[in-house]
């Protein structure tokens, strides 16, 4: 028996190959990058996996001096991490080497090439994805996880264009058999999930070849469980698989495909259309195929696909039918009412859409309705309809945005007068005292502004008031005149700094108005008159002056 080439300890290894390859070669050995390994006299191989989807491919010559020479598949050619992989691995698991025997002398100097799967063999494609699968959990592993897959599938189709139909079906049937197998334990941003919708196509098109129906129907459960699947891991089964499923089956297995959707619409049916509708696109569209849109019509009814129906019934022109099914069967979204009136104004039943959104708006209460409405009733010139939405809104949460779309909406019509009074009114018995003062300003209604922000108790009380002087200044300084005094008068009364300033500036106001009124005189009067009532509180004195007044 020949003897085995010298083993080699890790400080000879890193001698030959130095860092940073060495440390690099090291965590490849610990992570399990080798595989395959072979012993051809004093030559160890062994393949590596790297950063391309095959694995790279090394040798390395041992003899009595050491390492003797090294040869690597990937881009360095050798004296890289990948060689320190495998002399690592032959440091700690020499007996992992199967002994073969050695190439024939003029192997040797000859370039290495990259292993490559034998796609003829589903064990070794097996392999190879359970090999690739380590990478799943990495930081973006899912991208690295699909490349590999896509070259493996691209291979299978290779075999199919060859028309070797049984070997590529063999490999679509290995890839999504080991990937679901272990799919839920690893992040997919996507990418590995179109793979797998593109192996069941593959199986699809291997299907619309075998002629045995029991053989054909075989492949399809294989396909039936790829949805299936791919359903539970949340990704929607119409991105993935329709085309897949529809494109390539015979007539012959229409019945046998709609008996399996009908079958998960069952099992989801308690959860509502919501659960269903992906299973719903699936029948839709095979009923489509085979020319028997009445017949997804009933079933589109049994299993309560109210979106699907609706759409089916416009796209049949039956838009009146339609119109029945979107109120009868009315949602809980304001995004889906907007969505189902949208397509019954496009076909000329505005009426009908606008009953659906108002169904909505009365249950619901949405902002996403209210402004639909709005924009609607505008555009068809309900003006009446729009005037009733913004008096409902208003009656729900009464501001002054409201109370401006009110005003629009009447316009200069005779309705007006009346109708802001009986707004106002509305304000003053539910106690919106701060509001109904705001709104009167604007309408320069100074008596009704002022007895407003008097009866204001709201923790705003003090700036309305200051809000409502302000505003009656120039129009009727006399009523703001009183505003300020009888305001300064009871801030006085609360003993604080912040109130004490707030009467020196509400006099400072009052003094100006004063003079505006030419009652210079009168002013002095009052002032000497005040100071010397509350000449005792010095907080207020100290703001008088600073204010100077």
């Amino acid at each position: 028996m020949a003897s085995l080439p010298p083993r080699l300890s890790e400080s000879i290894i890193k001698s030959y190959i130095p860092d940073p390859y060495f440390a690099r070669g090291k965590s490849y050995y610990r992570n399990g990058h080798i595989s395959e390994t072979v012993r051809r006299g004093n030559v160890i191989e062994g393949d590596c996996e790297g950063s391309e989807y095959d694995p790279y491919r090394v040798e390395v010559t041992l003899g009595s001096r050491g390492i003797e020479g090294n040869e690597c598949s990937c881009p360095m050619g050798g004296d890289c991490k990948h060689v320190v992989a495998l002399l690592l691995a032959w440091h700690h698991e020499p007996e992992a080497f199967e002994d073969q025997t050695p190439r024939a002398a003029g192997r040797k100097g000859e370039k290495l090439s990259k292993a490559k799967v034998d796609l003829t063999d589903p064990e070794a494609v097996r392999q190879q994805i359970r090999r690739v699968m380590r990478y799943a959990g990495e930081w973006h592993g899912s991208y690295r996880v699909a490349e590999a897959l896509s070259k493996i599938l691209d291979g299978a189709e290779a075999l199919a264009k060859g028309d070797e139909w049984t070997k590529a079906e063999a490999v679509y049937r290995t890839v999504t058999e080991e990937i679901l197998e272990d799919y839920d334990s690893f992040y997919d941003e996507g990418e590995v999930a179109d793979e797998i919708g593109r192996a069941a196509e593959g199986l699809m098109r291997c299907a619309a070849r075998v002629q045995s129906a029991p053989a054909r129907r075989e492949i399809l459960r294989e396909i039936f469980e790829v949805i299936e699947m791919i359903g539970e891991w949340g990704i929607s089964i119409s991105d993935v698989m329709h085309d897949t499923l529809l494109k390539h089956p015979l007539a012959a297995d229409y019945d046998y495909i709609r008996k399996w959707i009908e079958g998960k619409l069952k099992v989801n049916q308690r959860y509502g259309y919501g659960a269903n509708e992906d299973w719903g696109y699936l029948l839709k569209a095979l009923d489509k195929r085979a020319g028997d849109l009445e017949g997804f019509i009933q079933r589109a009814k049994t299993y309560r696909l109210h979106k699907l129906l609706f759409d089916t019934l416009l796209e049949l022109d039956r838009p009146a039918e339609a119109a029945r099914v979107a109120k009868q069967q009315a949602t809980a979204s304001p995004w889906e009412r907007i969505q189902f009136a949208e397509k019954l104004e496009a076909a000329k039943l505005v009426d009908d859409a606008f009953e659906l959104v108002e169904a909505g708006l009365t249950a619901l209460g949405s902002d996403q309705l209210y402004d639909w409405l709005t924009k609607r009733y505008k555009k068809y010139d309900r003006t009446d309809k729009l005037i009733n939405l913004h008096l409902k809104r208003w009656q729900e949460w009464p501001n002054e945005q409201k109370y401006n779309e009110i005003a629009a909406a009447v316009g200069d019509s005779e309705q007006w007068p009346g109708l802001r009074l009986s707004l106002l009114a509305g304000l003053e018995l539910h106690g919106e005292f701060g509001l109904l003062a705001k709104l009167c300003i604007r309408e320069k209604d100074w008596e009704r502004a002022w007895a407003a922000a008097r009866r204001n108790t709201n923790y705003d009380a003090v700036n309305v008031r200051l809000e409502v002087a302000k505003a009656m200044a120039k129009d009727a300084p006399e009523q703001a005149l009183d505003a300020y005094l009888e305001l300064a008068d009871a801030l006085t009364k609360k003993s604080n700094v912040e109130n004490y300033r707030l009467a020196a500036s509400c006099l400072k106001h009052a003094r100006d108005l004063f003079t505006t009124l030419d009652e210079k005189e009168e002013w002095m009067q009052f002032i000497t008159a005040f100071r010397e009532m509350h000449k005792k509180k010095t907080g207020l004195m100290a703001a008088l002056k600073q204010a100077r007044v």
